[in-house]
């Protein structure tokens, strides 16, 4: 899915991050596993080529400032609109 189809389907409703803000993983790869970190989503914005969500960490601590390969894993499951085309 583009990034602009992506970011629609977050603000095409009225409020995508009000009563049941959605859940993600943040999978940061290490040097020996990734670490995975359960966050809540609070709120989205894009500008050209990428996307930042505001978040409220759920489990564990994940590391202060940047850091190397990482995932980011949405649950679309509660929205109106589904992240999967399928």
């Amino acid at each position: 899915m583009s990034l602009g189809a992506f970011t629609r389907r977050w603000s095409g409703e009225p409020d995508p991050f009000g009563a049941d803000p959605p859940n993600a993983v943040l999978s940061i790869l290490g040097e020996d596993r990734a670490k995975d970190f359960v966050l809540e989503l609070t709120r989205i914005a894009s500008e050209s080529h990428s996307v930042t969500f505001g978040f409220r960490v759920l489990q564990g601590t994940p590391p202060k400032g940047s850091f190397g390969p990482a995932s980011l894993f949405v649950d679309c499951t509660g929205m109106i609109t589904p992240c999967s085309t399928n």
